[in-house]
């Protein structure tokens, strides 16, 4: 925990979690059993005592604590006995150090103990060390803890997928907050542009700044209150499969043209989908407009295609990302985009208030944040409009599209008739 360590044991102490059922002493009396222990502290003054410990050696700064989740099989165990595991492993991992506070949860469908650190020892000033060592010491004793007590363990566990708790939380509650828009934004970037240069020129814009200086890229925004790990975001969102993507991206969207004498070929092999349509009519108007004078005939049909080429790739490299094929997908997906701005919309909204209450407090930090926020639903909210005036522009010239490809075709079996027509000595006057 970089921050939060009050809150966070507040939130594992919380009564309505850690209180269990009523219990009958002799049938006359009843008794309330609050499962919260403290390690070399005590629960109600917890906080104070380990604010004490860092203030006496002077470390303030840097981690604060450290949350460990201990969860059980559902339905397995009772809370006296999920407890005393919780207990036994914080007092065989820290007691000798370090203060903790042992909260169970009983309030979803499976138990599991909350296990607060503070990160500085009252025994030396020294601050804990987390590392893969005492991870795999953790995993170890917990699992003897539950054999003993007849529990079942993971017996060959596959490695975990890393995501960031606070990420996590914001993914399962379907909330917007750094992570989810930085990882819209990233996506956003790749489908419109097809080099690593050009993806990271496009983040810029949006206020983005990539660190590759150290042994994990860091990404930095004026919203963000400390750089994002890209690791943090998932697999997917390496630098190195960013890359993959962009490069899928160019292949897919950045059409080579083919060679003279074949493009009129592919010309006859009409499109039956929506995304087969426009990736064939690009490859026309790119072919037509990188040889003019060869193709003067079609170039002045196409001259408004051509001098809006930028916004058929557009529309395009929308159809391609989402492989939409038909107008029932199309229209799919622009209803998700109107939803999405509907969120987005009222997350802004939401921000703005927070943004009143605190330049009215006068607390400047809070304020260039939540700023910083409202920048990024803004930026989002521009995607967003852009997708769905691009989906509208789809709609109204996708038929149109259809059409000019028939209109080409035609164009190209009349030259081809006078071309043999030619060949055979007829004039014009003769026929």
């Amino acid at each position: 925990m970089k921050s939060g360590l009050s809150k966070l044991i507040d939130y594992a102490m919380n009564p309505s979690k850690t209180t269990a059922d009523k219990i009958y002493n002799d049938g006359m009396k009843n008794e309330e059993v609050v499962f919260v222990r403290g390690i070399n502290c005590t629960p109600e003054f917890a906080k104070a005592q380990m604010q004490e410990t860092k203030n006496r050696f002077n470390k303030n700064t840097g981690n604060v604590g450290y949350h460990i989740i201990q969860s059980f099989d559902d339905n397995e165990g009772t809370n006296e006995q999920v407890f005393e595991i919780g207990y036994r492993l914080a007092e065989e991992l820290f007691g000798d150090k370090f203060e903790v506070i042992v909260a169970l949860h009983k309030n979803t469908d499976n138990l599991h103990c909350h296990i607060v650190v503070n990160s500085v020892s009252f025994v030396d000033g020294k601050k804990f060390n987390d590392n893969k060592t005492f991870l795999n010491k953790m995993r170890n004793v917990s699992d003897r803890l539950c054999r003993e007590q007849g529990l079942s363990v993971i017996e060959n566990p596959k490695p975990s997928k890393h995501q960031c708790y606070p990420q996590y939380i914001a993914e399962r509650d379907g909330e917007y907050n750094k992570f989810t828009t930085l990882k819209k934004d990233i996506d956003e970037c790749i489908l419109r542009t097809g080099s690593e240069r050009n993806f990271l020129y496009e983040m810029q814009k949006l206020g983005y700044k990539f660190d590759f200086s150290k042994p994990h890229v860091t990404v930095n925004h004026a919203s963000f209150k400390r750089p994002v790990w890209l690791c943090d975001l998932g697999d997917e969102y390496s630098f190195e499969r960013i890359s993959q993507k962009l490069y899928a991206n160019w292949r897919r969207y950045r059409i080579d043209l083919p060679p003279q004498d074949e493009w009129r070929t592919y010309l006859y092999d009409f499109p039956k989908t929506y995304k087969e349509v426009y990736v064939h009519f690009v490859t026309v108007v790119k072919a037509v407009k990188s040889r003019p004078k060869e193709n003067y005939y079609i170039e002045k049909y196409l001259q408004r295609e051509i001098i809006k080429l930028d916004r058929l790739i557009e529309q395009q490299n929308l159809l391609c990302h989402y492989d939409i094929e038909t107008d029932e997908q199309l229209q799919a997906f622009k209803h998700e985009c109107i939803n999405e701005m509907a969120e987005v919309t009222e997350a802004r909204r939401v921000c703005r208030n927070e943004l009143r209450c605190a330049v009215r407090k006068g607390d400047e930090a809070e304020s260039k944040r939540l700023k910083g926020e409202i920048s990024l639903f803004s930026e989002r909210l521009k995607i967003l409009r852009k997708d769905i005036n691009t989906c509208e522009r789809i709609e109204k010239s996708e038929p149109d599209v259809e059409s000019k490809i028939g209109t080409i075709l035609e164009i190209e079996q009349q030259q081809k008739n006078k071309t043999q027509n030619r060949s055979r000595g007829y004039s014009r006057d003769e026929r």
